[in-house]
């Protein structure tokens, strides 16, 4: 899902949690669930041109929110196929220690489907 900001890191629906789209034809919520997506590595980049350092921030500071919130932050990391080697591996290294940092302070991370199935049964609605 790209339901985010592209200029700016935040959650654009106003909330950590993960949702249900509603079908309207059906008049009910679907089997289909939006996870917030809160980064991507070209608003830090590309958009605000931030240096390693601001992006290290700029990553716990959205993993904080939604960690005191109870929810989940989808963070794009975009494959840049024939991108210059070294500044590809700096962003890899800022990205590897922002999701070091995090599951150090309990996040959980993994693929999208296993982390809802994970959590519905416990507090996440159907």
């Amino acid at each position: 899902s790209t339901l985010g900001w592209a200029d700016a890191p935040g959650f654009r629906r106003g909330t950590a949690q993960p949702f249900r789209l509603f079908d309207l034809d059906a008049g009910r919520p679907a089997d289909l669930w939006e996870m917030p997506l809160a980064l991507m590595d070209t608003t830090l980049t590309a958009y605000q041109r931030l240096d390693a350092d601001a992006q290290a921030d700029a990553l716990a500071a959205v993993a904080a929110g939604a960690r005191e919130a109870g929810g989940c932050a989808v963070i794009l990391w975009h494959n840049l196929l024939g991108a210059d080697d070294r500044a590809w591996g700096r962003r890899l290294d800022t990205l590897d220690h922002a999701l070091g940092h995090a599951r150090r302070q309990g996040a959980a991370i993994g693929p999208l489907g296993a982390l809802l199935d994970r959590r519905q049964g416990r507090s996440w609605r159907r």
